[in-house]
């Protein structure tokens, strides 16, 4: 329902340099369709079509699969604002960083609520604090991640584990973050209104 929303803002951002893995992890609707018919007209997707294994499974298939500097993965019921990854990618090489974060709303049927993600100090222990104490949340889709962190390191999604997967990967990677960057602006839209989400 939601899917053509997601790739029509990933696939008209002003930064095009960027392959997009989309990885359709047994879908039983018409997800697979979709996948296979923005890829034919963009050359910069590609599809992985997979038996149902989880979105833990599926996020680790993307990352191993992926090439890039940086990486950002984003959730299909989604979507970003036209500068999204660019200024994510400008100031991550501006602040030579490994984690890059901005703000983000929740985007409800009426309204829409701003989440700010500023923290005092753009450091490792400040960071994890902020996450720990759920100042913060370790969301992937607002954060661009240095790529050697989860390959040198192993920081892989574990396979099975179905909610907050990203709380796990995300903090692991922070602690083999030397630098940290914060973009304030909302660059990214959750949405709130999917009742068929795992979050609700």
């Amino acid at each position: 329902r939601y899917l053509d929303g997601a790739l029509d803002s990933l696939t008209k951002q002003t930064f095009h340099s960027y392959e997009l893995i989309l990885i359709d992890d047994g879908s039983t609707d018409k997800t697979a369709g979709i996948c296979d018919r923005w890829a034919a007209k963009d050359s910069r997707i590609k599809v992985i079509h997979q038996n149902n294994q989880g979105v833990s499974a599926a996020r680790m298939v993307g990352m191993k699969e992926a090439h890039g500097e940086y990486f950002i993965s984003c959730d299909a019921d989604d979507w970003m604002e036209p500068n999204y990854i660019a200024e994510l990618y400008n100031t991550a090489k501006a602040e030579n960083a490994d984690i890059v974060f901005c703000d983000y709303d929740l985007v409800y049927a009426n309204h829409r609520k701003v989440v700010v993600n500023k923290i005092e100090n753009l450091d490792r222990t400040s960071y994890l604090k902020a996450q720990l104490a759920g100042g913060m949340w370790g969301t992937y889709w607002n954060k661009m991640i240095r790529l050697s962190l989860l390959k040198q390191h192993g920081i892989w999604p574990i396979a099975g584990l179905q909610m907050w997967e990203d709380y796990v990967v995300t903090n692991r990677c922070a602690m083999y973050a030397d630098k940290f960057a914060y973009c304030p602006k909302v660059l990214y839209h959750y949405n709130q209104t999917n009742i068929g989400a795992m979050t609700k």
